[in-house]
């Protein structure tokens, strides 16, 4: 797993290879075109992901690849099943603890998909496509 350590000056980005062990206990995903995903873990510090469509062919599905991969190794390695979740267009994960909701929001403006911050959580700006 890699680390991106960005100093003060925005220009000179720095990348740092990180050993960080996770105990996952279960995957939430939306179930639209945004790729969100949530991997739940054990210290109720989730991870939250949105992946992005590859540039060659913009109707792939990385999600169904990822949650493939990990209930695959859940079940081969690890011999437990994964809980995997698959919601609408809101996910509920813990951030240091806490409790937060992530919705998504589709807009004809945006051009890239970006994060931002709420009250209770966060919203996920996705293009419309």
């Amino acid at each position: 797993m890699f680390k991106s350590a960005i100093p003060k000056r925005p220009k000179r980005s720095k990348l740092t290879r990180a050993h960080v062990s996770v105990q996952l206990t279960g995957v939430s995903v939306t179930s639209r075109a945004d790729q969100l995903v949530a991997l739940h873990t054990s210290s109720k510090d989730d991870i939250l992901l949105c992946l992005q469509r590859g540039l060659l062919s913009p109707n792939q599905d990385r999600v169904g690849e990822l949650v493939g991969s990990l209930v695959h190794h859940f079940t081969r390695v690890r011999e437990t099943p994964l809980p995997v979740k698959v919601c609408g267009s809101s996910l509920q994960l813990h951030m240091r603890g806490k409790p937060k909701t992530v919705t998504v929001e589709t807009r004809a403006s945006a051009n890239m998909a970006d994060f931002k911050k709420t009250r209770d959580g966060f919203v996920l700006v996705a293009p419309a496509n």
